[in-house]
């Protein structure tokens, strides 16, 4: 597992002409849901994020909110920003405005300017 989390870490952080490299070789994928299965926050979120970049149909998408989901139940900030864009969107699941709201807006909360915007621009479109 430490080796894993170094791995996986040192992946999240290479430059994309490396990450290829190394998808080319190994199966990343494997390495994040093992450690995310372990209750891996940080891999929840890259596990959410690297599915979705990845996704070919809604089942990958539905999937990578699931990861999200429960990488933003378990705290992420990060995480919670991202599924309040997935509910807000409908990437894998059914668009639900009110739910991205709650999110958002926790993650405003601590700082995500992003989250703060985006919460904004869902309240002026539903006219709020």
């Amino acid at each position: 597992p430490e080796d894993e989390a170094w791995v996986l870490g040192s992946y999240r952080v290479a430059d994309p002409r490396i990450q290829a490299l190394v998808d080319a070789r190994f199966d990343v994928t494997d390495l994040y849901q093992r450690a995310a299965r372990r209750g891996d926050v940080q891999a929840r979120l890259d596990l959410g994020l690297l599915l979705r970049a990845r996704a070919r149909g809604p089942t990958d998408l539905r999937a990578s909110a699931d990861w999200l989901l429960q990488a933003a139940e378990a705290g992420n900030v990060t995480a919670m920003a991202e599924i309040g864009r997935v509910l807000a969107y409908g990437l894998g699941v059914a668009v639900d405005r009110d739910a991205a709201l709650v999110w958002l807006d926790q993650a405003a909360r601590v700082g995500d300017a992003e989250a703060a915007d985006l919460a904004r621009l869902l309240r002026l479109d539903a006219g709020q």
